[in-house]
């Protein structure tokens, strides 16, 4: 099955299919529509029946058949699948329009040639004269004069000017006529009369058709003044699955902002096993500010036995010149919470690694024009306010006389 509609403003085509085979039932979709907001692609697919015989499946370890142990007995089998895409439509852009000059009488777009500065002239009123059209055998025909007006504006709801033209109502008249009774053809006149006396024995009536007046409805039409290129708006893609036993679906995009620009990618997962169930969400966000590019990445992780938290914060100087913080915080009921944590600028590095039950093992490194500084230490957890230096070296740069260097270790 196939279904197109279309006009000027909404496009839409979508087709279905399937087929049987057995219990087994194939199912398939696909859609395609347009419209002034968005655009989007839509396909599906499912199939459905007795898909596998679970029963015949017997595990020795648990006992069970796997219908058994899935808890499948008596529910129907499926599986379906999807995905989609869709782009959502920026009302903002760049507007690219010709310079138009608005005199009394006249618009002017000025020329693009070096020795032509005129222009191009377009009328605000151009006005033909009444005439008549009279041709052998046929009635005359009277047109009026016609004042075709040219207006300059932008229409509500758009950003683009245009030129609009319109051509009021005509009044065509077409005079009195009376068939003629022949028909001259070159050299030839044909007695159309005599015509008619050979093949009935009549004579043909005299018929003349009276004054009429034509009426022609006014016309509009339009042209663009401008092009409108459009910012980038909004692209999500999709991804989804279900059967009776697994759930999952993806999402990931790509958000314009007044500001920023923004990504995301989500997904969650349901299942009637319960350590196959999590929620992700990740956002990260990017802006431009005086030569730099900063940027701010959050992501949460959560499960059934623990849970994860990320977030970084950094900025670029150019493409190599990185600064920025990072965190990692991994919590569990069943197990013991980490953090890990790092950290870098133009003079300092410090980079750690934490749990609950142990304690901190770290790193802070510092440099400048004179030295270098490497400290690597461990922070039990017990007593907290003891901090133990594992390694921890200096390197300095003297100069008097002529170079020389100097270093520092302690292990």
């Amino acid at each position: 099955e196939v279904i197109l509609k279309a006009n000027t403003k909404n496009q839409k085509i979508s087709w279905k299919g399937g087929v049987q085979v057995e219990s087994r039932v194939l199912q398939h979709n696909a859609q395609f529509s347009n419209d002034q907001e968005e655009i989007r692609l839509d396909l599906a697919g499912s199939l459905d029946g007795q898909l596998w015989d679970l029963e015949a499946i017997f595990l020795p370890v648990y006992g069970k058949s796997l219908q058994e142990l899935l808890q499948m007995d008596g529910k129907r089998q499926y599986l379906q699948a999807s995905t989609s895409l869709l782009y959502t439509k920026n009302p903002n852009g760049y507007l690219l329009s010709l310079p138009v000059q608005e005199l009394a009488d006249r618009f002017i777009i000025p020329g693009i040639k070096l020795n032509d500065f005129s222009g191009v002239k377009i009328y605000k009123k151009l006005s033909t004269s009444p005439f008549a059209l009279n041709l052998t055998m046929l009635p005359k025909v009277k047109f009026p004069g016609i004042d075709l007006l040219t207006q300059y504006s932008t229409p509500e709801g758009s950003s683009v000017p245009i030129f609009e033209a319109t051509i009021p109502e005509i009044h065509l008249t077409v005079s009195q006529f009376t068939l003629p009774k022949s028909l001259p053809v070159g050299n030839t006149v044909f007695d159309l009369n005599k015509l008619a006396n050979m093949i009935a024995d009549v004579d043909l009536p005299s018929v003349t058709l009276p004054e009429q007046t034509i009426v022609i409805p006014p016309l509009e039409f339009s042209v663009p003044a401008g092009i409108f290129i459009p910012f980038f708006g909004e692209l999500t893609a999709r991804a989804g699955m279900a059967s009776p036993l697994y759930n999952v679906t993806w999402s990931a995009g790509w958000k314009t902002k007044a500001d920023h620009v923004e990504t995301f990618l989500d997904s969650m997962c349901t299942s009637t096993l319960q350590f196959l169930e999590y929620a992700l969400k990740v956002v990260e966000t990017h802006k431009i500010e005086e030569d730099l590019l900063t940027y701010n990445i959050k992501g949460t992780l959560q499960h059934c036995d623990f849970n994860v938290e990320y977030n970084e914060d950094g900025l670029f100087k150019g493409l190599w010149d990185w600064q920025g913080e990072a965190h990692l915080d991994i919590t569990s009921p069943a197990l013991t919470d980490f953090h890990l944590y790092y950290k870098e600028d133009k003079t300092s590095l410090s980079a750690s690694a934490a749990s609950s039950t142990i304690g901190t093992v770290g790193l802070d490194s510092s440099t400048d024009d004179q030295s270098v500084e490497l400290n690597v230490y461990f922070h039990p957890q017990s007593p907290p306010e003891k901090k133990l230096s594992i390694f921890k070296t200096e390197w300095r740069y003297k100069e008097s006389d002529g170079e020389r260097s100097h270093m520092l270790l302690n292990p």
